[in-house]
């Protein structure tokens, strides 16, 4: 016999608590000192981290914000028209038509930095 659904919710209460208190400091969660802050410098594997221009949301600002944790990342800031597009915006990216910029970043791994 199968148990009934709600035997199995999520409390995403507590969840979106954490990450509202994460937003509202300038450090977003890198000011949260119950994680395991040191474990994100030791992350060796590269990281590709994008910004759009017409992205309200994921800005340059807060990409970079975001990505300092990290020591092996190189950043990329994504203009539409450099493309020859109207615009990306925050999801654009993954919508047809962008394809030129996902061969940038399918060609990325083999000219990412190695950290060894």
């Amino acid at each position: 016999m199968t148990e009934p659904v709600a035997e199995h919710r999520i409390d995403a209460g507590g969840h979106a608590l954490e990450w509202a208190r994460w937003c509202r400091d300038r450090n977003y969660l890198l000011g949260d000192e119950t994680l395991p802050l040191d474990r994100y410098d030791a992350l060796a594997a590269p990281i590709l981290a994008y910004s759009i221009e017409d992205d309200d949301r994921g800005t340059a600002r807060a990409v970079d914000d975001m990505m300092r944790a990290y020591s092996s990342v190189t950043r990329r800031h994504l203009v539409p028209t450099d493309y020859g597009l109207e615009k990306i915006g925050h999801m654009g990216f993954f919508r047809s038509g962008s394809e030129a910029i996902w061969d940038e970043m399918i060609a990325w791994p083999e000219d990412a930095p190695s950290r060894g």
